[in-house]
């Protein structure tokens, strides 16, 4: 994907300079729009009927060929995808791969206590930059209700990080959506065989 220029975004705009973005002209908020500073939200001339045409387009324009997708609230939600190019050197990768902790529903109580619990203190330096985890990922190894539920529930008692629901039943992942869905877990994974069961859980619970 062609990197997109400040006037490609600023043809879209309303050209009134009013500053209720929070920047000087509308040209200076194109240039924000493209470094993700700002959002086409922000625009607020842009929500007038008059520019409905205008603000589809710019939607368009700077909507990311590969969908942004949020897991979790607030300021440890983590955010993948979201990204215009296929190599960093073309433009630059906006959301840094996540790392996930994988726990599963056929560990003993004190090994998924052990894990879980070490997740605030785990940290690993790498070319100088500190990486910690960004969420805890529950599976179904056992295929039994029960104790996913209960693995589930462990992860969303002792851990304050975004979740993983993962099994390729939905009826196991409605379990762990019934325990977990306020934190807005991703669902993991839908299929060829399931894919409709699991869109259903998805719009239902209203998780990724």
């Amino acid at each position: 994907m062609a990197k997109i220029s400040p006037l490609q975004i600023y043809r879209l705009l309303p050209g009134t300079n009013c500053r209720e973005c929070g920047e000087e002209t509308c040209m200076a908020f194109a240039s924000a729009l493209i470094e993700r500073k700002k959002n086409f939200e922000d625009c607020t001339p842009l929500k007038e009927e008059k520019y409905v045409t205008q603000r589809r387009q710019l939607i368009e324009l700077v909507t990311p060929p590969v969908r942004e997708v949020v897991i979790g609230y607030g300021e440890k939600a983590a955010a993948i995808g979201g990204e215009e190019v296929m190599y960093r050197h073309e433009l630059t990768y906006f959301n840094p791969t996540a790392l996930f902790l994988d726990v599963h529903d056929g560990m003993s109580e004190k090994e998924l206590n052990e894990r879980l619990g070490g997740t605030k203190k785990f940290s690993i330096t790498r070319i100088g930059q500190e990486l910690t985890l960004d969420g805890v990922a529950v599976r179904s190894e056992s295929s039994d209700a029960a104790k996913f539920g209960g693995a589930v529930l462990s992860a969303v008692e002792k851990c304050d990080l975004p979740l993983v629901i993962c099994s390729l039943n939905p009826e196991l992942l409605e379990v762990g959506l019934e325990i977990a869905s306020k934190k807005k877990p991703l669902i993991y994974a839908a299929t060829k065989e399931n894919w409709s069961e699991v869109a259903k859980l998805a719009l239902k619970y209203s998780c990724p």
